[in-house]
């Protein structure tokens, strides 16, 4: 048996004169030769060949010996070299990569770019268009690894702005952004825009701009007309001059709401039904005369109290006294000649209360309550009708 160096303590033979191999690396590669030799006898030539050879392939994983720095910042128009090597079995292949576009050796990409053959990615010399990220993949049969650089072109306008959003308010809108690179000096920002016009009396729009505050990545737009179409950009400014526009982004200002003012519900009439107290009697004492009754038999609202009216031969009921509590079931009345008593009745439901005067007939009025009369001076003693609804 014919083994790698540095196999020791790695490789033995098992039972059944099985090689086995612990821990294989990339230098166990190579031909391996199985042969039976006996022991108890001379070895002639004949006994070395009766041997079997095998070839063993160890596949291994890409692995980097040298990648780019992670950031790169250059001066514009200035020459630039980034270097990717890597091994493997077999032997990877290294692809250049920038927004999933692969540059392979020999091929020219942007303004020059181009990978050399020993996988270096050359630019001669670095413009504008190259800043953002690059990425160096090695790739066999086995796997894929990656290493990517940030190239930052120094000595330039500014990159458009990203992520430009628009959130439409009441009569406005808030426009915010993601700056882009400022190309290596202070940038600041406008914000441009212009109503949608379906069909616009120029070939172009009127765009109006607004100046951002220093530092600010989002600008309130104001007094936009409701339920209108705008069109937002963003532009970026440093002092060699103005970066691209951004996307454009449309969105409709929102207006004041429509509010709808129910109609009135229409007008209900309750019916109210008010008995009048019952069993009125009349008992002449040294005070006056106690009157006394039995509650209404009937009635469909709460019983809010009673008023005393008295009247004298036949002229008008006058009040006497409004606010007798529903509780009570007599009145002591000092001096009178002739008296009456009537219930208190609702003007509506669950509302104030109120008593009809009999000087002032009202329609729907109820029946008059119980009389009695007294001997002499003649008393007389009734209920005017009540008011029902």
């Amino acid at each position: 048996m014919t083994a790698a160096s540095g196999c020791a303590g790695r490789v033995r033979i098992e039972e059944g004169a099985s090689l086995r191999i612990d821990l294989l690396r990339a230098e166990d590669q190579g031909w391996y030769e199985c042969r039976v030799l006996f022991l108890d006898r001379h070895s002639t030539d004949a006994d070395f060949q009766n041997g079997t050879w095998i070839h063993l392939t160890v596949n291994a994983p890409p692995t980097f010996l040298e990648t780019p720095p992670a950031f790169v910042e250059v001066r514009d128009r200035d020459p630039l070299s980034l270097t990717c090597t890597a091994v493997g079995n077999p032997q990877p292949v290294v692809i250049w990569k920038r927004s999933d576009l692969a540059v392979q050796s020999g091929d020219t990409v942007q303004s020059g770019a181009q990978v050399d053959g020993n996988s270096s990615l050359i630019f001669r010399p670095l413009v504008k268009e190259q800043h953002g990220l690059w990425q160096c993949t090695a790739t066999n049969q086995v796997a894929s690894v990656s290493a990517t650089t940030s190239v930052h072109v120094l000595g330039t306008s500014p990159h458009a702005v990203t992520n430009v959003s628009v959130l439409p308010l009441l009569l406005a809108a808030n426009i915010s952004w993601e700056p882009g690179f400022d190309g290596g000096y202070f940038q600041r920002f406008s914000v441009w825009y212009t109503p949608l016009v379906k069909h616009p009396p120029r070939a172009h729009h009127d765009w109006v701009s607004l100046s951002v505050p220093v530092g600010a990545q989002h600008l309130l737009v104001e007094n936009l007309q409701p339920d209108m179409s705008y069109q937002f950009s963003v532009l970026a400014q440093n002092k060699l001059g103005s970066g691209p526009f951004s996307q454009i982004v449309t969105s409709v200002p929102r207006g004041f709401p429509v509010t709808t003012v129910p109609p009135e519900p229409p007008a209900m009439t309750v019916r109210v039904f008010l008995s009048p107290p019952q069993a009125l009697t009349a008992n002449e004492t040294v005070r006056g005369v106690l009157l006394r009754w039995e509650p209404p038999a009937q009635f469909s609202v709460a019983l809010s109290g009673y008023a005393l009216e008295l009247r004298q031969d036949k002229g008008g009921w006058e009040v006497l006294d409004r606010s007798i509590p529903s509780t009570k079931t007599q009145v002591l009345v000092p001096g009178l000649i002739k008296v009456g008593i009537v219930t208190g009745c609702s003007l509506a439901a669950g509302q104030g209360k109120g008593f009809r005067s009999p000087a002032s007939p009202l329609p729907g009025a109820g029946a008059a309550g119980d009389a009695v009369a007294l001997q002499p001076p003649g008393w007389r003693l009734g209920w005017p009708p009540c008011q029902q609804g």
